[in-house]
């Protein structure tokens, strides 16, 4: 019975971190696309400090 339980829970995390990670992205992409957020060239400034 415990199994199920954190089976079920486990499970239900798993959706909610994916739920929250696609509204997040398309809410980056939605700003940057409005020009609210410029384009960080995140790679590009890595291998700069690197």
């Amino acid at each position: 019975m415990k199994v199920q339980v954190y089976l079920i829970l486990l499970l239900s995390s798993v959706l909610m971190w994916a739920a929250a990670f696609q509204g997040t992205r398309e809410v980056y992409k939605a700003a940057h696309t409005a020009g609210v957020i410029p384009n960080l060239h995140i790679k590009a400034r890595l291998s700069e400090i690197l």
